[in-house]
């Protein structure tokens, strides 16, 4: 987890959308009205850098523990 934190600079999703990706707490969960701004924005899209991260993240520690 400290790994992931250090790369993306924040750990939950609120704040990675206002402080990494789209400059704002998207919520898309809130209301239509931003679920509609999420996807406009390509918000499942843009998100993939928060879970690519971390699944690189974890690949490293696999492949590292297997060596």
């Amino acid at each position: 987890m400290a790994a992931f934190e250090n790369e993306m600079r924040h750990q939950l999703c609120a704040e990675i959308h206002e402080h990494v990706i789209f400059g704002r707490n998207m919520d898309p969960a809130a209301s239509q009205a931003h679920m509609a701004a999420f996807a406009q924005a390509k918000g499942f899209e843009m998100c993939g850098l928060a879970t690519g991260t971390g699944a690189r993240l974890a690949a490293g520690c696999i492949i590292d523990s297997m060596e």
